[in-house]
């Protein structure tokens, strides 16, 4: 796995539109990893889980950078909004977390050690 959050598909490392080039297609070439990890690594031409895994994590922190890049927020804080609002920074800190979780995940796939499952509780 990539992210360490719930599978639901399988990704080739070296895409197969690649196979031509680099390899014969393999279908044990795959890795079992989300749907964003999978629609995020598109067709990158990557030799390895690692050269994959660093990918990743640029495109997750390209494409998050705005709710990475929000303040936190306290409970307390948080009490004192109504509405809509309370229910977005809800959404947002949930958002922050898992995709906090992913990345390191992403780095320990990086270094070459097995990703820390995401428990589905911290799933939107």
């Amino acid at each position: 796995m990539y992210c360490g959050d719930w599978y639901e598909c399988r990704d080739h490392v070296t895409p197969v539109c690649m196979s031509y080039v680099f390899r014969s297609y393999n279908p044990d070439d795959t890795v079992f990893c989300c749907h964003l990890c999978n629609q995020l690594a598109g067709s990158f031409p990557a030799t390895s889980v690692q050269d994959k895994a660093f990918h990743l994590m640029n495109r997750y922190e390209f494409k998050f950078r705005k709710v990475l890049a929000l303040p936190p927020w306290s409970e307390e804080e948080i009490c004192e909004v109504r509405g809509y609002l309370k229910t977005k920074i809800h959404r947002n800190e949930k958002l922050r977390i898992l995709i906090r979780q992913k990345l390191l995940n992403l780095d320990l796939v990086t270094l070459g050690y097995d990703p820390i499952p995401i428990e589905r509780t911290t799933i939107l």
